[in-house]
Protein backbone atom coordinates (compact mmCIF):
# COMPACT_ATOMS: atom_id res chain seq x y z
CA UNK A 1 0.00 0.00 0.00
CA UNK A 2 2.78 2.57 0.76
CA UNK A 3 4.13 1.90 -2.53
CA UNK A 4 1.27 2.47 -4.25
CA UNK A 5 1.23 6.08 -2.41
CA UNK A 6 4.32 6.68 -2.77
CA UNK A 7 4.38 6.24 -6.77
CA UNK A 8 1.27 8.15 -6.82
CA UNK A 9 2.97 10.64 -5.03
CA UNK A 10 5.64 11.38 -7.21
CA UNK A 11 3.69 10.62 -10.38
CA UNK A 12 1.48 13.66 -9.45
CA UNK A 13 4.46 15.83 -8.73
CA UNK A 14 5.97 14.65 -12.23
CA UNK A 15 2.62 15.89 -13.61
CA UNK A 16 2.64 19.35 -11.71
CA UNK A 17 6.20 19.94 -12.69
CA UNK A 18 5.40 19.60 -16.78
CA UNK A 19 1.94 21.59 -16.60
CA UNK A 20 4.16 24.42 -14.36
CA UNK A 21 7.20 24.33 -17.47
CA UNK A 22 4.44 24.78 -19.63
CA UNK A 23 2.93 27.36 -18.59
CA UNK A 24 6.42 29.09 -18.00
CA UNK A 25 7.10 28.16 -21.94
CA UNK A 26 3.71 30.21 -22.91
CA UNK A 27 4.74 33.39 -20.37
CA UNK A 28 7.99 33.13 -22.38
CA UNK A 29 6.62 33.11 -25.69
CA UNK A 30 3.64 35.92 -24.69
CA UNK A 31 6.33 37.58 -23.00
CA UNK A 32 6.95 40.97 -25.15
CA UNK A 33 4.46 39.94 -27.74
CA UNK A 34 1.72 42.68 -28.28
CA UNK A 35 -1.79 41.37 -28.22
CA UNK A 36 -4.01 41.65 -31.43
CA UNK A 37 -6.52 44.59 -30.96
CA UNK A 38 -10.03 43.30 -31.52
CA UNK A 39 -11.62 43.59 -35.48
CA UNK A 40 -13.23 47.10 -35.24
CA UNK A 41 -16.78 47.49 -35.72
CA UNK A 42 -15.90 51.12 -37.22
CA UNK A 43 -12.94 52.85 -38.34
CA UNK A 44 -12.80 56.29 -37.54
CA UNK A 45 -10.50 59.19 -39.74
CA UNK A 46 -9.74 61.88 -37.57
CA UNK A 47 -8.37 65.01 -39.79
CA UNK A 48 -4.28 64.42 -40.34
CA UNK A 49 -2.34 67.29 -38.43
CA UNK A 50 -0.58 69.90 -40.75
CA UNK A 51 0.96 73.83 -40.36
CA UNK A 52 0.10 76.28 -42.71
CA UNK A 53 3.34 78.51 -42.92
CA UNK A 54 3.77 82.08 -42.19
CA UNK A 55 0.05 83.26 -43.21
CA UNK A 56 0.77 86.68 -42.96
CA UNK A 57 3.80 87.06 -44.60
CA UNK A 58 2.03 84.75 -47.91
CA UNK A 59 -0.77 86.94 -48.29
CA UNK A 60 1.33 89.98 -48.42
CA UNK A 61 3.47 88.70 -50.77
CA UNK A 62 0.13 87.57 -53.03
CA UNK A 63 -1.07 91.30 -52.47
CA UNK A 64 2.32 92.48 -53.99
CA UNK A 65 1.84 89.89 -56.64
CA UNK A 66 -1.95 90.47 -57.75
CA UNK A 67 -1.53 89.32 -61.33
CA UNK A 68 0.10 86.07 -60.46
CA UNK A 69 -2.63 82.96 -59.05
CA UNK A 70 -1.27 82.19 -55.51
CA UNK A 71 -3.37 80.21 -52.99
CA UNK A 72 -4.04 80.79 -49.24
CA UNK A 73 -1.30 78.39 -47.14
CA UNK A 74 -4.52 77.68 -45.29
CA UNK A 75 -6.92 76.81 -47.71
CA UNK A 76 -3.82 74.47 -48.89
CA UNK A 77 -3.28 72.74 -45.77
CA UNK A 78 -7.28 72.64 -45.24
CA UNK A 79 -7.71 70.91 -48.98
CA UNK A 80 -4.37 68.50 -48.28
CA UNK A 81 -6.16 67.31 -45.15
CA UNK A 82 -10.02 66.88 -46.79
CA UNK A 83 -8.61 65.40 -49.75
CA UNK A 84 -6.61 62.93 -47.24
CA UNK A 85 -9.69 62.29 -45.25
CA UNK A 86 -12.01 61.57 -47.63
CA UNK A 87 -10.17 59.75 -49.75
CA UNK A 88 -9.09 56.81 -47.12
CA UNK A 89 -12.89 56.98 -45.90
CA UNK A 90 -13.97 56.25 -49.73
CA UNK A 91 -11.09 53.72 -50.18
CA UNK A 92 -11.79 51.69 -47.29
CA UNK A 93 -15.43 51.49 -47.38
CA UNK A 94 -14.56 50.45 -50.63
CA UNK A 95 -13.18 47.13 -49.29
CA UNK A 96 -16.54 46.44 -47.46
CA UNK A 97 -14.17 48.08 -44.52
CA UNK A 98 -17.13 50.42 -42.08
CA UNK A 99 -15.13 53.91 -42.23
CA UNK A 100 -15.94 57.43 -41.04
CA UNK A 101 -14.42 60.81 -41.28
CA UNK A 102 -14.49 62.24 -37.94
CA UNK A 103 -14.40 65.61 -38.05
CA UNK A 104 -12.54 68.15 -35.42
CA UNK A 105 -15.14 68.86 -32.59
CA UNK A 106 -17.47 65.74 -32.97
CA UNK A 107 -16.95 63.66 -29.80
CA UNK A 108 -14.44 60.45 -30.32
CA UNK A 109 -16.31 57.10 -29.82
CA UNK A 110 -15.61 54.82 -27.35
CA UNK A 111 -15.40 51.71 -29.63
CA UNK A 112 -13.56 50.97 -33.01
CA UNK A 113 -10.28 52.44 -34.53
CA UNK A 114 -9.08 55.90 -34.41
CA UNK A 115 -6.75 56.52 -37.40
CA UNK A 116 -4.43 59.88 -36.93
CA UNK A 117 -1.89 60.90 -38.60
CA UNK A 118 0.67 64.39 -39.10
CA UNK A 119 2.53 65.27 -42.30
CA UNK A 120 6.14 65.70 -41.24
CA UNK A 121 9.04 67.31 -42.58
CA UNK A 122 12.67 66.95 -41.42
CA UNK A 123 14.13 70.63 -39.69
CA UNK A 124 17.94 71.47 -40.19
CA UNK A 125 19.23 68.96 -37.59
CA UNK A 126 17.19 65.94 -39.35
CA UNK A 127 14.24 66.06 -36.87
CA UNK A 128 11.04 65.16 -38.00
CA UNK A 129 8.61 68.26 -36.95
CA UNK A 130 4.91 68.70 -38.16
CA UNK A 131 4.97 69.78 -41.95
CA UNK A 132 4.05 73.36 -42.90
CA UNK A 133 2.58 74.70 -46.51
CA UNK A 134 3.74 77.92 -47.53
CA UNK A 135 5.78 80.95 -47.46
CA UNK A 136 9.08 80.04 -45.59
CA UNK A 137 7.62 76.44 -45.23
CA UNK A 138 11.06 74.54 -45.64
CA UNK A 139 11.58 71.37 -46.66
CA UNK A 140 10.03 70.45 -50.38
CA UNK A 141 8.86 66.59 -49.45
CA UNK A 142 6.94 65.09 -46.35
CA UNK A 143 6.77 61.98 -45.12
CA UNK A 144 3.42 60.93 -43.33
CA UNK A 145 2.84 59.09 -39.39
CA UNK A 146 -0.43 57.34 -39.36
CA UNK A 147 -1.39 55.72 -35.40
CA UNK A 148 -4.19 53.39 -35.38
CA UNK A 149 -5.90 53.13 -31.46
CA UNK A 150 -8.28 50.04 -30.24
CA UNK A 151 -10.83 52.89 -28.37
CA UNK A 152 -12.39 50.17 -26.77
CA UNK A 153 -9.08 49.05 -25.14
CA UNK A 154 -9.93 52.42 -23.02
CA UNK A 155 -6.89 54.33 -23.24
CA UNK A 156 -5.62 56.43 -26.32
CA UNK A 157 -2.24 54.78 -26.53
CA UNK A 158 -1.64 53.38 -30.47
CA UNK A 159 -1.53 49.46 -31.17
CA UNK A 160 1.02 50.64 -34.14
CA UNK A 161 2.64 53.46 -35.91
CA UNK A 162 3.50 52.95 -39.27
CA UNK A 163 4.94 55.68 -42.43
CA UNK A 164 7.81 58.46 -41.12
CA UNK A 165 11.32 56.59 -40.85
CA UNK A 166 13.51 59.16 -40.71
CA UNK A 167 15.74 60.27 -37.88
CA UNK A 168 13.36 61.11 -35.65
CA UNK A 169 12.40 59.43 -32.72
CA UNK A 170 9.00 58.97 -33.80
CA UNK A 171 7.68 55.91 -35.96
CA UNK A 172 8.68 52.31 -35.92
CA UNK A 173 10.50 51.45 -32.62
CA UNK A 174 7.98 53.39 -30.40
CA UNK A 175 5.26 50.84 -30.38
CA UNK A 176 5.74 46.97 -30.63
CA UNK A 177 4.78 45.79 -34.41
CA UNK A 178 2.51 42.77 -34.40
CA UNK A 179 1.84 43.46 -38.23
CA UNK A 180 5.76 43.56 -40.08
CA UNK A 181 3.65 44.72 -43.46
CA UNK A 182 2.67 48.23 -41.30
CA UNK A 183 5.98 48.08 -39.86
CA UNK A 184 7.93 48.34 -43.65
CA UNK A 185 5.29 51.12 -44.96
CA UNK A 186 6.43 54.34 -45.60
CA UNK A 187 4.88 57.37 -47.05
CA UNK A 188 6.74 60.12 -48.58
CA UNK A 189 4.96 62.75 -50.60
CA UNK A 190 6.06 66.47 -51.90
CA UNK A 191 4.24 69.41 -50.95
CA UNK A 192 3.53 70.74 -54.31
CA UNK A 193 1.87 67.16 -55.05
CA UNK A 194 -1.14 67.60 -57.20
CA UNK A 195 -4.65 66.29 -55.64
CA UNK A 196 -4.32 62.74 -57.57
CA UNK A 197 -0.72 62.06 -55.78
CA UNK A 198 -2.56 62.68 -52.46
CA UNK A 199 -5.13 60.29 -52.93
CA UNK A 200 -2.46 57.81 -54.53
CA UNK A 201 -1.01 58.12 -51.11
CA UNK A 202 -4.46 57.46 -49.15
CA UNK A 203 -4.54 54.57 -51.50
CA UNK A 204 -1.40 53.02 -49.90
CA UNK A 205 -2.34 53.93 -45.76
CA UNK A 206 -5.40 51.87 -46.94
CA UNK A 207 -3.53 48.95 -48.34
CA UNK A 208 -1.80 48.97 -44.77
CA UNK A 209 -5.01 49.47 -42.60
CA UNK A 210 -6.76 46.76 -44.90
CA UNK A 211 -4.07 44.23 -43.49
CA UNK A 212 -4.30 45.48 -40.00
CA UNK A 213 -7.90 44.71 -40.22
CA UNK A 214 -7.08 41.22 -41.86
CA UNK A 215 -4.91 40.04 -39.04
CA UNK A 216 -6.59 41.46 -36.28
CA UNK A 217 -8.60 39.51 -33.36
CA UNK A 218 -12.04 38.10 -34.16
CA UNK A 219 -15.00 40.25 -31.91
Amino acid sequence: MKKVLIGFSVAAIALFLAAAQGNSQNAHKNDGAPAKPARPHMIFISDFDIDAGDVAQERQRILNRPRQRQEDPEDTAAKLVATMSDTLTEDLQSRSIPAVRLYPGQRIPDRGWLVKGEFLEADQGDRMRRAMVGFGAGATNMEIEVSVIDLSSGGRQPFTVFGAQSKSGRGPGAVAFWNPYAAAAKFVLSKRAPERDVMKTAHQISDVLEKLVEESAPR
